[in-house]
């Protein structure tokens, strides 16, 4: 999955809104203006110099008592803090207090769903169980986007409990939940729902058929065999002109992975490929060290 984060990208989001302080300007408004650039640049600089980044804490009290911009910025710039876990570790209760907004966010008065959307990538990305009721409250929300964030976090947190949620995706008329449900169930044990999945194989849409060829090979069944080795034609990749270039290659990684799990044959011509003339230095040295498996 290229990420609603992998198996699915999240979406392009608006950049924070910049600030100018008019007052430090109009303090010197009488000197020459050389002396007041001058002036405003030492400030500006000393600012940036000294000024410490928001920490999750920061971000939590812009969700609690921020305005309506400012909130949903909050929560999208906690999403990208949190995404590596370190915070979470060293501040246990972090993980509550981002529970208990996201629940409180859902009768909000002002309440924004971009504000949930986000919550719902930091809850999947946190690796705690603690996450899991919330999110499997969110499936439910009103807000669609909310619901496939939250299925989203769910399949990254490989909760058991959201099984019957992923085989009901499966079905969804959304092709981003079926995609979603696809990699959620790939990533539980067992393999109950393999046919459901080779099923997917042949989905109207190729995400949901490359997720479904992923999850397959997780469990080790080749089925989906054919699907991966399409995913690793950058030519067929730059078809899907909504793919950024790292998506792509997002792709083929996660192809190459699955097919050294299946130990596919007759791949060689198609790796060298990749490590000679591939755009991204990553594919090039997975393919290469590919390759040395290879000999052995």
């Amino acid at each position: 999955m290229t990420d609603p984060s992998s198996g699915s990208a999240g979406p392009a989001l608006p950049a924070g809104d910049g600030r100018s302080d008019a007052s430090v300007v109009t303090q010197f408004f009488l000197l020459p203006l050389a002396v007041v650039a001058g002036l405003v640049g030492v400030f500006l600089l000393y600012t940036l110099a000294t000024r410490q980044p928001p920490t999750a804490r920061d971000h939590l009290r812009t969700l609690q008592s921020g305005r309506f911009n400012q909130r949903w910025q909050a929560a999208f710039e906690l999403s990208n803090l949190l995404r590596e876990g370190k915070d979470w570790r060293r501040d246990p209760a972090l993980l509550r207090d981002v529970a208990a907004i996201f629940r409180n966010e859902a009768t909000h008065p002002q309440r924004d769903p971009r504000v949930r959307r986000y919550l719902a990538l930091t809850l999947g990305n946190s690796e705690s169980r603690e996450a899991v009721p919330p999110l499997l409250e969110a499936v439910r929300d009103d807000d669609s986007e909310t619901r496939l964030y939250a299925t989203w976090g769910l399949a990254r947190l490989a909760a058991p409990e959201a099984e019957p949620l992923f085989h009901e995706g499966l079905k969804d008329s959304d092709p981003a939940v079926r995609s979603v449900s696809a990699y959620g169930l790939g990533l539980l044990p067992g393999d109950s729902y393999v046919a459901e999945l080779k099923q997917a194989l042949a989905d109207s849409t190729e995400e949901v058929r490359w997720n479904a060829a992923l999850a397959l090979a997780r469990k080790g069944d080749p089925a989906g065999e054919p699907v991966l080795i399409k995913m690793l034609d950058r030519r067929y990749l730059d078809r899907f002109s909504s793919m950024q270039p790292d998506e792509k290659s997002t792709t083929i990684l996660n192809a190459m992975r699955a097919l050294k799990n299946l130990q596919t044959k007759g791949l060689f011509d198609s790796v060298r490929g990749l490590s000679q003339t591939d755009s991204d230095p990553r594919v090039r040295k997975a393919a290469r060290a590919w390759i040395e498996e290879m000999k052995y």
